[in-house]
């Protein structure tokens, strides 16, 4: 699943309840005129398996991407730039606390992409 912006500057990938952050991201960073696609990638085999004109199409060569994932950074190198995620053990508390506690949240994904089209 694919939310396209027209003149997008840089994607955001999410992946599954991380979609939502990233969807949040988007919307504070148009506030910003800042436009950015989002793209759901649920599974990076199946991405992977796509022909390359089907790979660029959802991840435009040249343009910077932000992955955000409530798991390890690790593999994420190979479609993102920089990824959001967490490279320890978790945390116990609700949710949104550990979200927020492990900076994986709107306001961080939207200044990561900030970092990365001010390049």
């Amino acid at each position: 699943v694919i939310t396209r912006v027209g003149d997008a500057v840089a994607t955001i990938i999410g992946t599954g309840s991380e979609l939502s952050v990233a969807m949040a991201a988007a919307e504070k960073l148009s506030s910003s005129n800042i436009p950015v696609n989002v793209v759901s990638m649920p599974s990076w085999d199946r991405f992977a398996s796509l022909d390359r004109a089907d790979r660029d199409d959802v991840l435009p060569p040249g343009m910077p991407v932000v992955s955000v994932e409530a798991a390890s950074t690790f593999g994420w190198e190979r479609w993102s730039d920089v990824a959001i995620g967490i490279d320890r053990f978790g945390a116990s508390a609700p949710g949104p606390t550990v979200m927020k506690e492990l900076g994986i949240t709107a306001e961080h994904v939207a200044e990561a992409v900030k970092g990365l089209v001010s390049r």
